[in-house]
């Protein structure tokens, strides 16, 4: 009885554990055979590169797991099963849940990888984007400066052109302008001396001179700004002294310029004086608001201001009466000092205009000598190079010293 039941023991032990065996093959195949699909899947769904690979390996090994699995469970039925064999299908189940487990997780590693890795291929497509946008923007933006460099350097050239042109004009004009101006001449009663000094190739201030044995006419004048304006107003001014005589009185003179230049269509003025000198010693000073004249007296050794009246040149329709004839009688030695606005406007180092007063301070102190050391100490000390004054307009200075009556 004992042996009997010693026996049915180790057959229901046995059948157990081929049962199990058995369970934990198909267990095994189970798992393994759902690893291979979701690995399969994994392939079907478009992987490449490395990420096929990978799925590859691991459909390869549980392929193998089914089939090893799968043999387990058949060689359970087929031969006797140990706790050593069961314990090898157990740990091939737990082994092939742990793979599922690991493939799970691979998978969203996977997953993770490549939605960075996709991320990054956007970033790294719209930077491409953005470079390639940039690139051609900078291309764009390129072109379009070398086109505008382009234009400016040809307007440039023009510019150059047209000025260089200007500037040959301008020359030409001004040395046909000097062209125009007549010799400067000292009869044997009295010393002419004459500074004229453009300020720009074209002046605004002109003189007219006319003499014979008796007497001499003398005329400064100035238009209002400097340039091609100005100077054309200036030729309208000695066209007109040529037709008159030298000696036509100043008032007389003044009057048919300025109904000249009122029925021009210019809009400028000039402002201009009249010297006529006769051999007796006798003197007119006519202004038409320029700057007085300065009177130099060799017997007293002082200074006589004669003021300037009379509307400027071209202002007025109706300024004829206003131009007076100032009567003087010179003696010998006497010296008079006749000049447009440009040198009473030199500018001072603290830039401030000299004005009258600064130049008839000058005139007192250099009189004595003669009209030609006068004329020098001008050319040398008030607009020279090397003058301590700054000057921006036209100057024009005469100087006439009275030698007497001579038989």
């Amino acid at each position: 009885m004992c042996v009997l039941g010693d026996s049915v023991s180790e057959i229901g032990s046995h059948s157990l554990l081929v049962d199990l065996q058995i369970f934990f093959g198909l267990l095994g195949f189970s798992l393994s055979l759902v690893a291979t699909l979701m690995a399969v899947s994994r392939l079907r769904s478009g992987a490449v590169g490395k990420e096929r690979n990978l799925w590859l390996a691991i459909s390869i090994a549980t392929v193998l797991l089914v089939a090893i699995n799968l043999w387990i469970a058949l060689a359970a039925s087929r031969y006797p099963a140990s706790p050593v064999a069961l314990f090898a299908s157990g740990a091939m189940g737990i082994i092939i849940l742990t793979l599922l487990v690991g493939i799970r997780l691979a998978v969203l590693i996977i997953d993770e990888a490549l939605r960075r890795e996709a991320d990054l291929s956007e970033a790294r497509q719209a930077l491409s984007d953005h470079e390639s946008g940039l690139q051609k923007l900078v291309a764009q933006r390129t072109q379009s400066l070398r086109k505008e460099i382009s234009e400016r350097r040809e307007i440039q050239k023009k510019l150059h052109d047209w000025n260089r042109q200007r500037e040959r004009e301008l020359a030409m004009a001004g040395r046909v302008q000097q062209a125009l101006l007549p010799d400067i001449q000292s009869p044997d009663f009295c010393s002419t001396q004459l500074v004229y000094q453009p300020y720009a190739e074209v002046s605004g201030d002109t003189y007219m001179f006319a003499c014979d044995d008796n007497q001499l006419s003398l005329v400064l004048a100035d238009a209002m700004g400097h340039g091609v304006p100005a100077a054309l107003v200036t030729q309208v001014i000695q066209t007109q002294f040529l037709r008159m005589g030298v000696e036509t009185p100043g008032d007389a003179m003044f009057s048919q310029l300025n109904d000249s230049l009122v029925r021009g269509a210019q809009v400028t003025y000039a402002t201009a004086s009249h010297l006529r000198v006769c051999r007796d010693g006798q003197a007119f000073f006519t202004s038409a608001g320029a700057p007085s004249l300065f009177i130099w007296r060799a017997a007293t050794q002082a200074v006589e201001v004669v003021d300037g009246s009379g509307f400027p040149l071209g202002m007025f329709d109706d300024a004829s009466s206003e131009y007076r004839v100032h009567a003087l009688q010179l003696a010998p030695g006497d010296k008079l000092l006749l000049y447009t606005d440009g040198l009473s406007e030199l500018k001072t180092s603290a830039g401030a205009h000299i004005g009258e007063e600064g130049l008839l301070a000058w005139f007192r102190q250099t009189a004595h000598a003669s009209a030609a050391e006068i004329q020098q100490q001008v050319r040398n000390v008030l607009i020279g190079r090397d003058s301590i004054y700054q000057r921006n307009d036209d100057a024009t200075l005469a100087v006439l010293e009275y030698a007497g009556k001579r038989p």
